[in-house]
């Protein structure tokens, strides 16, 4: 049975808001499991425009004389804590975490995309106004997101060893200083460009 574009308008801001939720779900214990200080930075501020979405929506809801769906919101819900649930139990949490939210901001880009088309649709200028606010909050994230990926691997991935020249066979190598960290080791300790002198 076909829907009316204000019913079905209706539906796509209880969809939005169930996704909100969900998204708070994983936001709120995505810091604690990043492993890494500026990937819980960016979860910690995306949490506070999460939450910010969610009201903004309910209030969108609240407007058309509509309330957010109980039983959506409880089966999103769940869903984010047990997808964090799975990212914690992997040996790789970061980067299972950081993906994760990458695929869901983009998951979340295309909900805003579509809710903007039918609210344009409908006439409803402030959801259109609303989710080109959050569209442009998601895309914000998601390219937050793919620039962290390198830290995400980086805290995925165990430390290499601390090695010293007793450590290994080689002597008296050349140590090149063009590179990025060329000495993790400290195996030049004067600097002389000759690895375990002695």
């Amino acid at each position: 049975m076909a829907r009316s574009i204000d019913d079905q308008l209706t539906k796509y801001l209880t969809d939005a808001h169930s996704i909100e939720e969900q998204t708070l779900q994983q936001l709120r214990g995505a810091p604690d499991a990043a492993g890494d200080p500026e990937l819980a930075r960016l979860f910690r501020e995306h949490l506070a425009e999460t939450e910010r979405h969610e009201r903004l929506i309910r209030e969108r809801l609240e407007a058309r004389g509509a309330t957010p769906s109980r039983v959506k919101d409880l089966v999103m819900r769940a869903g984010g804590a047990g997808f964090l649930l799975f990212a914690r139990v992997q040996p790789d949490t970061p980067g299972k975490l950081t993906a994760h939210a990458f695929s869901y901001e983009h998951l979340e880009v295309a909900a805003y995309e579509c809710l903007i088309s039918v609210a344009r649709r409908a006439g409803d200028d402030e959801t259109v106004s609303v989710g080109r606010t959050i569209l442009a909050d998601e895309q914000r994230m998601s390219e937050r997101l793919a620039a962290a990926f390198p830290r995400a691997v980086d805290a995925s991935l165990p430390p290499p060893p601390d090695l010293d020249c007793g450590d290994i066979s080689y002597r008296r190598f050349r140590v090149i200083y063009t590179v990025p960290d060329p000495d993790p080791h400290r195996f030049d300790s004067d600097r002389d460009g000759i690895g375990c002198e002695s």
